[in-house]
């Protein structure tokens, strides 16, 4: 396998102080300056590398959701063809799952998107085939539910699975509902058993 180019090295380096300032300084607290010290260079080789501070962002936006993208993917190939619920259910939202640093850094991006439109599209589109993916892995289960339940299951269990991840900082609270949220998700997808049952 061929070496990292220097550039590739370099750009690594400075996504890692990056993510390194955002946990410790916050997004908005993450100056080029501060990176740049975080990283061991100077401003103007963060800026030879990487550009301006929103071609930074994008970099780094993408780089997170490739990697969370590839252990996704990993999930769902693990899952059983049948019965698969309880296991989708206990990889979002097992007690024993804790929020890690990539988590913490989307859901603080999220919060950038509304000022970044190439941010938000980005984001967009990884929401997107999140809800397309728990749709399917729901109709595999309940292939009698409607489109429309399966598309609003789908969104009730994403906005249950990423609002707790978003509590993690600075409330620190993921831990206190991280069983209700498991308790929440599983009574919602119950509904499209009712639904598939009584034809609604």
């Amino acid at each position: 396998m061929p070496r990292p180019s220097k550039k590739t090295e370099r750009i690594d380096e400075i996504l890692q102080a990056f993510q390194r300032c955002i946990l410790q300084y916050g997004l908005a607290g993450s100056s080029l300056e501060l990176i740049a010290t975080e990283a061991g260079m100077q401003r103007s080789l963060v800026r030879h590398f990487a550009g301006t501070r929103n071609k930074l962002i994008g970099l780094l936006a993408s780089s997170i959701i490739e990697e969370t993208d590839e252990q996704w993917r990993q999930f769902k190939e693990a899952l059983p063809r049948r019965g698969a619920i309880g296991w989708l259910l206990e990889g979002l939202f097992s007690p024993q799952r804790d929020t890690n640093d990539k988590q913490i850094i989307l859901s603080t991006l999220t919060h950038e998107s509304g000022n970044n439109p190439a941010l938000r599209a980005m984001l967009e589109g990884w929401i997107e085939q999140f809800l397309g993916d728990l749709k399917e892995i729901l109709k595999q289960e309940y292939p009698n539910a409607s489109p429309e339940d399966l598309s609003a299951v789908s969104f009730g269990v994403c906005s249950l699975y990423i609002n707790l991840d978003s509590m993690a900082t600075p409330l620190e609270l993921e831990h206190k509902f991280r069983a209700d949220a498991f308790r929440a998700a599983e009574q919602l997808i119950s509904t499209l058993k009712n639904n598939s049952v009584l034809g609604v």
